[in-house]
């Protein structure tokens, strides 16, 4: 049909193909057409009638019959069906129709604008696009299609999978069943049958859960209302930034990120980890399944949450009851409840509130004014600042209160410290069994007063860290008799592990009875002390043990550290009575600094080491008491190593004893020694004259005469050599003499390096020295008749009894002319000028031990060995 304005009528029949622009065309009943054109006016009379409408603009189409009319619409076809009753099949995108009470089904990948109301639509295959423009009544189904409206539209919707945009505002939305919807819109609302699952974009929609089994995901937007209507049970996952109220109870709720607040009763709350929630409402379940969560309750009560590791806050008059540990709570405003239900480490801040915990909670509480009920055992509170805290309980756990703190327990007052912190452990029946301060210098200190051994008082035990934590560095035993025992763990010298002293008087005061010390290397020294009536130490017995446990030697030994002998076969001095002290030296050669191999180790070794050269060889003889005097030489020099000063500035140590007499005598040995390690062999005549030359020294400062006598067993001093080993053991020389209430007794013994084991050679100077030290043989005499006259090893490197013979201490310098003077009197004359800058050091305890810092006065203050000057602690 050219033109416009025909009219066509079709009496029947089909397969009519039909072009035309602005015509009319109307049909019998049966007939079948497709229409070509635009603008065209179709009339379907008689019902069962087939359009097929392919492409165009602006098509009325009328039905007349309620038989049903089939209208096929291709792509691109824009009409309007008046009737109803008829099927309309989409076959293409960019259709746009109006129809009303109409069946409308839509081909995969068909596109359809539909108005109108009432229709049924059927989307059969996935992809296709429905937009509703306006009306209601619309019921939709389609799997994962996509439907879009203009506001004010209703439909229902069935299927699932499908993306909805609700555009405007106002649109109904029925979901029919089916899941993962994905529905976007604002002002709108949403209900549902139950069992149907979608996801929400929008604000200000009223969502309708019914049936129960709904799971319904919230991905951000305000005001969002959600209704559940049954008993079953709802999911409801929250995205980031969500506010939502959901009336209703026994749903779950799912928050998955931060910025959400929810209106919530007797539902349950679940937060991932890193969540942040706002929560009012009341009696729900929250779950903090991560650490890092956010809670905040805004009002409401009997909330019931669960958490490690996570931040809470309220607003006043909020109650909650919380289990999990690790928590950070902070109740704000007053007139919180928060009940603790077990675990660790929570810090509460809060004013007015109260506070009630289950057995074995842990936390700590700033603020003030709170009531804190403990009940149960095993409980830990830390007031960590504030006042008036009101603790009740029957309580049996701990109690610390920070610097400033304050509060009362059961109605008793508790004061806040004087220093950083004190906690206070309490027993069952509400008193004190422990005590731990934390010290503001650092460090803490435990009072244990309860549940101790039988016999025990209080114990007190330092600690390098806060609470009772790091290292003990000492421990103080307090006995029900009023007697203490002192442990000290650190601040010891390099050898000694602890030292334990048991003392006559509480918290380590009196006298020491008894004192242990536990080497480094394995042994243990004892020591048990003895006074007089006047409280004045009388004597001591020492007694050395190896690592195994065996014994290695035992002495008793005079307040000065001089040996008792009593019984051991014989008088060691000969004619003594065997109530003589006996004391001695070892001395170190040393390299002289040209590169001699193992010499300077040598010594250090030698110092370091549990039991020296000479002491092992008294050992091996069954000697023990002249080890121990041994021992205690090698001991006292390395306390002088250890206080070594600059040269000149040490101080003269005497060993306690000196000879009677203003006439010494003296004689080549020629027979063997009485006790000890014996002469290898004896001197020849060949160094006569170098020990001559030495003790004119000593007498030039001391004011004595040396008298040169035939060897016997009478003679003051008697010289010979001895096989000491010198490059393995270090020792070069070794004196041994007794002496009784002070003064020296003959058979004193001089023993020096055998030159057939260590070879004497001359040096530049003329003088004959050990090959390997630098030590010479005039000064190893000066230094061991030194010995011989009552002179411990000095700290003083210039010194002659500087405990290492080197090219720095030749000779007698001024610490030992005026250590000379001073015990035997020298005259002024004799004494050195102030220029000396003497200082002299009275040895007040020859040091009879294993150990430096203990061979002091056994008469102590609390604090022990420890603090007793290395310069006191020599002995022979």
């Amino acid at each position: 049909m050219s033109g416009t304005g025909d009219s066509l009528g079709l009496l029947g029949g089909s397969n009519y193909s039909v072009t035309g622009s602005g015509d009319t065309i109307n049909t019998w009943g049966g007939t079948g057409l497709s229409l070509s054109g635009s603008n065209d006016a179709v009339g379907l009379g008689g019902g069962a009638d087939t359009l097929g409408l392919q492409g165009g603009a602006n098509i009325a189409v009328t039905t007349n019959s309620a038989a049903g009319d089939q209208i096929n619409l291709a792509a691109n076809t824009q009409a309007s069906i008046t009737g109803s009753g008829d099927t309309l099949q989409v076959n293409g995108p960019g259709v746009s129709v109006t129809a009303a009470n109409d069946t409308v089904d839509l081909s995969a990948g068909a596109g359809l604008n539909l108005s109108g109301g009432s229709d049924t639509v059927n989307m059969s295959g996935a992809g296709d696009m429905l937009g509703l423009v306006g009306g209601s009544n619309y019921t939709v189904s389609g799997t994962g299609d996509t439907i879009s409206t203009v506001g004010g539209t209703a439909f229902n919707l069935s299927g699932g999978g499908d993306s909805v945009t609700l555009g405007g505002s106002g649109d109904s939305l029925g979901l029919l069943g089916g899941s993962n919807y994905s529905v976007t819109g604002s002002g709108d609302t949403i209900n549902t049958w139950g069992g149907t699952g979608l996801n929400l974009s929008g604000s200000n929609d009223a969502v309708g859960l019914g049936g129960g089994a709904d799971t319904l995901g919230l991905q951000g937007g305000a005001n969002i209302a959600v209704t559940t209507n049954s008993a079953a049970g709802d999911q409801i996952n929250l995205a980031a930034n969500t506010q939502a109220s959901i009336a209703g109870s026994g749903d779950t709720l799912q928050v998955n990120g931060a910025g959400v607040g929810v209106t919530a009763s007797n539902d349950t709350v679940d937060l991932s980890a890193g969540a942040g929630l706002n929560l009012s409402g009341g009696s729900d379940t929250v779950n903090m399944s991560g650490a890092g969560d956010t809670l905040g309750l805004v009002g409401g009560s009997n909330y019931a949450v669960s958490g490690t590791g996570d931040t809470i806050s309220t607003v006043g008059g909020t109650a909650f009851n919380l289990s999990g540990g690790g928590d950070s709570v902070t109740l704000g405003g007053s007139g919180d409840s928060l009940g603790l239900l077990g675990g660790s480490n929570y810090l509460v801040t809060g004013s007015g509130d109260t506070i009630n915990t289950l057995a074995g909670t842990s936390l700590n509480l700033s603020g003030g004014n709170d009531a804190v009920a403990l009940s149960g055992g095993g409980d830990s509170l830390g007031l960590l600042s504030g006042s008036n805290y009101s603790v009740s309980g029957d309580y049996s756990g701990s109690l610390t209160l920070d610097a400033g703190a304050a509060a009362t327990l059961n109605g008793a007052s508790v004061p806040g410290p004087s220093q950083a912190a004190e906690t206070l452990m309490y027993n069952g029946a509400g008193q004190v069994s422990e005590t731990i301060t934390d010290f503001t210098a650092g460090g803490s200190q435990a009072v244990i007063t309860s549940g101790l051994g039988s016999g025990i008082a209080e114990e007190f035990q330092n600690y390098t860290g806060v609470n009772a934590s790091g290292a003990e560095t000492s421990q103080i035993i307090d006995y029900v008799s009023g007697n203490s025992q002192v442990q000290t763990l650190s601040g010891l010298p390099n050898e000694d592990a602890s030292i334990t002293q048991s003392f006559t008087g509480s918290n380590g005061t009196g006298l020491v009875s008894a004192e242990s010390i536990r080497e480094t290397n394995g042994d243990t020294v004892d020591y048990a002390y003895s006074y007089n009536a006047a409280g004045a130490e009388t004597s001591y017995q020492e007694t050395l043990y190896g690592g195994n446990g065996s014994v290695l030697s035992s002495g008793d030994f005079q307040p000065n550290g001089s040996p008792v002998v009593e019984g051991y076969g014989g008088d060691p001095g000969g004619d003594d009575g065997g109530n003589s002290d006996e004391y001695s030296d070892e001395d170190m050669g040393a390299d002289d600094g040209d590169g001699f191999a193992g010499s300077q180790s040598t010594i250090a070794a030698a110092l370091a080491g549990g039991v020296g050269y000479v002491a092992q060889y008294d050992l091996s003889q069954g000697d023990v008491v002249d080890a121990a005097a041994a021992e205690a030489a090698l001991r006292q020099a390395a306390a002088a190593a250890g206080a070594s000063t600059a040269a000149g500035g040490g101080t003269a140590v005497l060993a306690g004893a000196k000879w009677g007499g203003d006439v010494v005598t003296w004689s080549l040995a020629d027979s063997v020694a009485a006790g000890g390690m014996p002469f290898s062999s004896y001197m020849s005549g060949e160094y006569e004259a170098a020990v001559q030359q030495a003790m004119g020294t000593w007498s030039s400062v001391a004011g004595i005469t040396f008298d040169e006598v035939s060897d016997s067993s009478q003679s003051d001093i008697r010289l010979g050599w001895a096989d000491f080993n010198t490059a393995s053991s270090g020792v070069v020389g070794f004196t041994s003499a007794q002496s009784r209430n002070g003064q020296m007794s003959a058979g004193a013994t001089i023993e020096l390096e055998d030159p057939s084991q260590n070879a004497l050679v001359q040096g530049a100077d003329g003088q004959l020295g050990y090959s390997g030290t630098d030590a010479t043989l005039e000064q190893v005499l000066l230094h061991e008749i030194g010995h011989a006259l009552g002179f411990a090893d000095s700290s003083d490197p210039s010194s002659i009894m500087y405990y290492e013979l080197t090219a720095n201490n030749r000779t007698l310098d001024g610490t030992d002319a005026a250590g000379a003077q001073l015990l035997y009197g020298q005259d002024a004359a004799a004494a050195p000028t102030s220029a000396d800058q003497i200082r002299i050091g009275q040895l007040v305890q020859a040091m009879a031990a294993y150990d430096v810092p203990t061979a002091a006065s056994s008469v102590l203050s609390q604090g022990g060995s420890a603090g007793i000057e290395l310069q006191m602690a020599a002995a022979h």
